[in-house]
């Protein structure tokens, strides 16, 4: 061989091995350069949604200078938890790769029916983004894919339970407020009847028309109002009435008299249907704007208790006994 025929086939060979690593596929574990979504902005993203494979979503949306809740009435969500979610999404970095074929989505539960959230961004300029997370092999990676793109990354920085798809997780669900103290009388109108209580000077309840031997249980009755005055929604339906909720003819009207600041102030709850699917029942605060869904446990006293759930159970005769010695 000439030495003009080595250096030929020097330059062969080098070219060859310049090609396989230039078309070699690429490893498991291999680190990309830049962001996932380049031109993606927080303050560009009017809207959100974040739904799981069970088929619950939430659907978050800019207005004006905060946000709320586009499936639950426009209901008010707390800026300080979706902002810095989205932060977080938008400087998502391309890290490591781990997977670049479709037949690894299901495993890594990033498939377009297999995943554990599929998130959804519309921002300002009419630019729509989806993103799939997926299985956490440790508590601060998550598998992710962007819908439009084939590549898997395992990446840092955001973890599945904070991309929530319960509406709870966005709003402060306290629907009610009201110390219990402050409280001085209950009316309650339900199936059973019309109960009227009061709160002595002595600080304990009182059942109008009372028989003989009868005793208030304060131990019913506060348990019930401390649901009542601490109540928490689990689900925000509009600040419109509609005759599926049944408060036109509710199943049970409950009125607290409260006093503060030398001020008397009445205030009214309505309890309506109760959703089949769930349980919950639809309720509206007079002092609330939404009518809401509330658990059953929170309100089914308001519901079903008549007189006697407000006494106490008188011991039996053979207890008098046994008490007594006789």
């Amino acid at each position: 061989m000439t030495q003009l025929q080595k250096i030929l086939a020097g330059v062969l060979a080098l070219q060859v091995v310049l090609a396989a690593v230039m078309f070699w596929p690429r490893a498991t574990g291999e680190t990309a350069v830049g962001p996932l979504f380049a031109d993606l902005t927080v303050a560009s993203i009017t809207a959100v949604t974040i739904a799981d494979n069970e088929g619950v979503q939430v659907e978050l949306a800019r207005q004006g200078t905060g946000w709320v809740l586009a499936n639950g009435g426009d209901y008010p969500v707390d800026s300080a938890k979706i902002e810095p979610v989205l932060e977080k999404l938008a400087a998502l970095q391309a890290g490591r790769l781990v997977a670049r074929t479709p037949t690894s989505y299901a495993r890594l539960r990033v498939a377009d029916n297999e995943f554990v959230r599929r998130v959804d961004l519309q921002t300002a300029a009419g630019e729509a983004y989806t993103l799939y997370l997926g299985s956490s092999p440790t508590a601060q990676a998550t598998h992710m894919r962007r819908a439009d793109q084939t590549e898997t990354y395992l990446v840092g920085g955001v973890n599945v339970w904070e991309v929530s798809q319960l509406a709870t997780s966005w709003i402060d669900t306290a629907y009610i407020s009201l110390p219990l103290e402050t409280i001085t009388a209950v009316t309650l109108q339900n199936s059973q009847g019309d109960f009227t209580l009061t709160r002595t000077p002595e600080a304990t309840w009182t059942l109008a028309d009372l028989g003989e031997g009868e005793i208030v249980s304060q131990n019913n009755l506060n348990a019930l109002l401390g649901r009542i005055t601490n109540l928490r929604l689990v689900w925000p339906l509009g600040v419109a009435d509609q005759p599926a909720y049944g408060l036109a003819n509710p199943q049970a009207m409950v009125t607290l008299t409260a006093v503060a600041d030398n001020a008397s102030r009445s205030y009214t709850l309505l309890v309506g249907a109760q959703n089949r699917d769930n349980g919950n029942y639809i309720v509206k605060w007079s002092d609330a704007d939404h009518y809401v869904e509330v658990s059953a446990f929170a309100v089914e006293g308001l519901v079903g208790n008549g007189r006697d759930d407000f006494l106490e159970i008188p011991p039996t005769p053979a207890a008098i006994d046994d008490d007594t010695g006789g």
